[in-house]
């Protein structure tokens, strides 16, 4: 693995082991993500097979995310959409930190155990005060059905791009519609911008 290393750098062994020593960022980078065969195919041919994979899988991903929300606006009536993106804010970090302790290879034809917290946490928003205050418990069913069933890969995507304020999701207009809505404090305040800006209606045109 070092040979492959100072191969890939282009440095000396002494400048390894200083390296590493100081804990740089790059060498910890390299040996937790990244395995001899790894760099050794990436010396050789300039890239990683199967990060290549991984690549094409997040690019389906990602467009089956931006149809997510262009579908969401005609799926839920505005007042779904609003607990929707407050559900997904309030409870960002819990959400993504659960399923990622979650391996769905090791549990294919299984009850999705990834649902179970996300039910749990739907249960505790069901007490939100606005829900109570504006009569939104048919809105909070319909949004909660349809997050729970969306597919695991887009469940994740949403769940990170949540977590990270969008900055790795490519489509600009999803970052817009995000950006907009992500400091509204209330029902009225979300309802008086939906109404005026017409932008998820431009967006799913």
């Amino acid at each position: 693995m070092i040979e492959k290393i100072l191969e890939l750098m282009g440095f000396s062994r002494n400048t390894y082991f200083n390296w590493k020593k100081e804990n740089r960022p790059i060498i910890k980078l390299l040996k937790k993500y990244f395995s001899e065969e790894d760099i050794k195919e990436f010396v050789e041919t300039g890239q990683i097979t199967k990060f290549d994979s991984l690549s094409l899988q997040n690019k389906i991903t990602q467009r089956k995310f931006n149809e997510l929300f262009k579908t969401v606006d005609s799926t839920l009536d505005f007042e779904g959409v609003y607990l929707l993106l407050k559900f997904l804010t309030t409870y960002k970090k819990e959400l993504l930190d659960n399923i990622n302790n979650y391996n769905v290879l090791l549990n294919m034809n299984k009850v999705e155990r990834y649902n179970v917290f996300l039910l749990h946490k739907l249960q505790e928003f069901s007490q939100d005060t606005e829900i109570k205050e504006y009569n939104l418990s048919e809105n909070y069913a319909e949004f909660s059905i349809y997050l729970i069933e969306l597919q695991y890969d887009v469940k994740l995507f949403l769940y990170q791009a949540f977590n990270t304020d969008f900055q790795y999701v490519e489509s600009k207009e999803v970052k817009e519609i995000y950006e907009l809505f992500k400091n509204v404090t209330s029902l009225e305040e979300f309802h008086s911008m939906y109404i005026k800006l017409s932008i998820l209606d431009s967006y799913r045109n």
